[in-house]
């Protein structure tokens, strides 16, 4: 980590050693494990509250629509046509991003706090150690994909449970 990143966040990591502390007495894996669950949480409740069902079901039946009416534009080869649902697809994307951003935003800012706390900690330790060598991964599993896998894990049951759709 550059000596500027490190600088900003030893102030965060500590404050957040006030909060965590109790989880370091735990076995590491159960710790990362846990952050990386509490954190999907975050997100997962975040995108629930943020984004309305109702709303996502029209705009996904709206962007199917659009696509069907490209495909007939473009076997007719109507060029007016196409432009027109071109643009009605920009509109709808520029929607659809405009509060995807918001999720991202407030998620990020976790990751901003959670994930420089736990390098400070468990960097350079493995949480488990294969018997095989993986691809880009080695036999060691470190935090960070530790925290991934969890992560991923925790968020497709998360989102099921709680009915988020993406």
């Amino acid at each position: 980590m550059n000596k500027v990143l490190y600088d900003f966040f030893i102030p965060i990591a500590k404050y957040l050693d006030k909060i965590f502390s109790p989880l370091l007495s735990l076995p590491s894996p159960v710790t990362v494990g846990m952050l990386s669950v509490l954190s999907t949480l975050f997100v997962v409740g975040l995108t629930r509250v943020l984004t309305d069902k109702n709303e996502y079901e029209s705009l996904k039946k709206k962007s199917e629509e659009l696509k069907e009416r490209m495909v007939e534009a473009q076997k007719k080869n109507d060029e007016k046509e196409i432009e027109k649902v071109l643009d009605e697809m920009m509109k709808l994307n520029k929607f659809i991003v405009k509060n995807t951003v918001k999720t991202l935003l407030l998620s990020f800012t976790a990751a901003v706090l959670i994930l420089p706390w736990l390098s400070f900690h468990y960097s350079g330790q493995a949480m488990f150690v294969l018997p095989v060598e993986l691809p880009l991964i080695g036999n060691k599993i470190n935090w960070l994909v530790w925290y991934i896998l969890i992560g991923f894990i925790s968020s497709l049951i998360l989102n099921k449970l709680l009915g988020v759709k993406i």
